[in-house]
């Protein structure tokens, strides 16, 4: 437009210039003194400018040009778009949106070069275009068109922004509690790795995870903390019925208070509180309930699944009353309580299931502590699991877990390989590893799956002048006959020798010819499965 507007200009312009020629050429007096030339100069100068003046303001405010949109991005309840500098006299850009199968509605104006929709909703699918507007208030061209569909997850790192427009993943939060504060009850709360030292409290539908819960992969809960900071409580969850908050893939740490150091639940009717794949560590409580302090009349439900609690302190690691905790394929143990009396578990007027699980190593001042105590009208049920003092039920068994020094992993000394049921939905152990390992074995009790499939209790025997002793193991599965192994320990256990086992009249069986054995010593024999003799 500005070329058009040039050229005619530049026509007038030598119109102009040939008219006060020909004045040069015949001037002429006015009645009133003066040269008539000068007034007709006068004259057509005044035209000129005004015709100049035209030009100018209309090559300077042509329409504004058709603004870019370069991106459009996905958040909780929300959009971004983004788009390029107009280099004319833009002023502010209109906004506009529609649902599909609606029409575009305006939606805001701003003088920014991004716009971030809160008004959106997840799952539905918006269409944007924005024009310029001009200091003239002379409106351009609209924009493409772009789609974003919001979805329900809010991000959340330590070096985040805690503002309004943020939540997004390449733009998080810096605190758990300011997502709680802004999300739709059911939405889903995601932590980068990193340490979270804040009191948080929940009381709405949520789902809060590391990055966990979106790959599978262990490198995200085991560095993603809730950390109380060994000043306060980490989380407080009080909902009004019918919420579920999922707790996963995160470590909750040195949390502190008198009960419920790392958590404290008041449950209503029909409420879900689940802790999957988490790790309760350090935590401290001066009175009950070191990691889970759960209350209610209602019946509330809470899951704790492929979960360790270590290393804690208190009166108990979890006291529950007047609702129902199912304890599965989880590890509690390395915890320490206060008193002689104290127990892991208190369950009052609840109702408790355990299967699959380890409960044990729980001490005070070395002394092993009982592992549950009832009071009221209470219901217990374990099954398939190592608990200490033991426990009637189907598959229980009471054995010191001979976990690797300093750790919650099985050793292959451990009496809980290979001794828990298989449950469907749980194929993974808290780090990631398939569940049972190898395939068709059975799964270990407890939270960690050990890399061997079976083993079978020490056979103590004592060494002879004969110099070959043999043992018929005639109840291996022969499907794992390429994974079998002995091994052979001193009368303390420490082992001497490993070797793999050898087949003896169609059956699997070892012979001990080992010259470094001595006559009249007592050892021990442990048969296993694994893929490696390491």
């Amino acid at each position: 437009m500005f070329a058009v507007l040039s050229f005619y200009f530049l026509r007038i312009h030598n119109h102009l210039y040939q008219l006060n020629f020909q004045l040069d050429q015949h001037t002429k007096i006015h009645p009133s003194g003066r040269p008539l030339k000068a007034f007709h100069r006068s004259l057509l100068n005044g035209f000129f400018g005004l015709i100049f003046c035209f030009i100018s303001i209309a090559t300077v405010n042509a329409n504004p040009g058709k603004p870019v949109i370069s991106k459009g991005k996905s958040g909780p309840n929300r959009s971004k778009i983004t788009w390029t500098q107009n280099l004319d006299s833009t002023l502010y850009y209109q906004i506009f949106r529609k649902k599909t199968g609606g029409s575009f509605q305006f939606l805001d104006s701003t003088t920014q070069l991004h716009y971030v929709d809160t008004l959106a909703t997840a799952g539905f699918e918006y269409d944007y275009t924005i024009r310029a507007v001009d200091t003239l208030g002379i409106l351009g061209s609209f924009s493409d068109t772009i789609q974003v569909v919001p979805n329900r997850i809010w991000w959340v790192d330590v070096v985040g922004v805690d503002s309004v427009f943020y939540g997004f993943k390449d733009e998080p939060f810096a605190t758990v509690q300011f997502a709680l504060n802004k999300l739709v009850a059911g939405d889903t709360i995601i932590l980068k790795n990193g340490t979270y030292s804040e009191p948080i409290s929940i009381n709405k539908s949520v789902t809060i995870s590391s990055q966990w819960l979106l790959t599978g992969d262990s490198a995200y809960s085991n560095n993603t903390y809730l950390d109380g900071n060994s000043a306060h409580r980490i989380l407080a969850v009080q909902t009004t019925g019918s919420s579920k908050v999922n707790i996963q893939g995160l470590k909750l740490t040195r949390g502190k208070a008198s009960k419920g150091a790392a958590v404290r639940a008041s449950l209503s009717a029909s409420d879900t509180l689940r802790f999957q794949n988490v790790q309760f560590l350090k935590n401290r409580a001066d009175s009950a309930g070191t990691s889970l302090y759960l209350e209610g009349s209602n019946s509330g439900f809470t899951l704790v699944q492929n979960c360790i609690i270590g290393q804690d302190t208190g009166t108990s690691i979890i006291k529950i009353h007047g609702s129902e905790l199912n304890i599965q394929f989880s590890t509690i143990a390395h915890n320490k309580l206060m008193g002689l009396l104290d127990t892991a578990i208190i369950v009052e007027g609840s109702k408790v299931n355990v299967s699959n699980s380890i409960l044990h190593a729980v001490t005070y001042h070395h002394y092993p502590i009982r592992s549950v105590a009832s009071y009221g009208s209470s219901q217990i049920n374990v099954t398939y699991s190592n608990i200490y003092n033991g426990w009637s039920g189907t598959g229980n068994i009471d054995a010191e877990p001979e976990f690797l020094s300093g750790t919650f992993i099985p050793s292959k000394l451990s009496p809980v390989i290979a001794r828990a049921t298989s449950v469907s939905g749980l194929s993974k152990d808290i780090n990631g590893t398939d569940r049972p390992v190898p395939s068709g074995s059975l799964p270990d009790m407890g939270a960690i799956e050990s890399e061997f499939a079976q083993t079978f209790p020490l056979i103590k025997f004592i060494l002879t002048d004969y110099d070959t002793f043999t043992i018929i193991l005639s109840i291996w599965q022969p499907e794992f006959k390429s994974k079998m192994f002995v091994e052979i320990s001193d009368v303390n256990k420490n082992p001497i020798k490993y070797d793999s086992v050898s087949t003896i009249l169609g059956k699997y069986g070892y012979t001990i010819n080992e010259a470094t054995l001595e006559n009249g010593k007592y050892y021990y024999f442990r048969v296993f499965q694994g893929e490696t003799l390491a």
